[in-house]
């Protein structure tokens, strides 16, 4: 094989990773195939819960990301300066994200967005009442009937 051919195959590759990923970066290619992107939460970010405490941003954000450790079913997988990225593990892996803006010097607004309204609400009320609460019990219930043999025939 020559060093054109050679060349080629790497320009041929670099133009179809370039078409492949449209305008997403490298960053968020990578993050989407090992399953931590968060893409999908900001994306529900107009749906998002939200609560301003009356904590300066760095107290704030260190105070949830406290709370989230100590939650059951719950598992960091990505942060940055301004949000705080969570798998709700029960009963799917869920992801959410928990979001932080500075209202004033001494105010922190606080903002908990999922695609499951179920997951998002619940993670909210943990982190606006300050505490770790039970974990909720599972959406869907399974009653059980009894059917007689004779019903039972078709």
């Amino acid at each position: 094989m020559q060093m054109g051919d050679e060349m080629a195959k790497i320009v041929i590759t670099l133009i179809l990773c370039a078409a492949l990923c449209g305008c997403a970066t490298s960053k968020d290619v990578m993050s989407s195939l090992i399953g931590n992107s968060t893409a999908e939460i900001e994306e529900w970010r107009g749906e998002a819960d939200i609560k301003v405490f009356d904590y300066r941003y760095e107290k704030c954000y260190a105070k949830m990301r406290r709370l989230l450790k100590e939650m059951p079913n719950v598992s960091i997988y990505a942060t940055t300066g301004d949000m705080i990225a969570v798998f709700y593990l029960t009963p799917d892996t869920t992801p959410v994200g928990v979001y932080f803006g500075e209202v004033s010097a001494k105010q922190t607004q606080v903002e908990v967005a999922s695609p499951s309204t179920p997951a998002k609400q619940w993670i909210a009320k943990n982190l606006f009442s300050e505490k770790v609460l039970a974990p909720q019990k599972p959406v869907m219930k399974i009653e059980q009937q009894t059917v007689s043999a004779k019903e039972s025939i078709i």
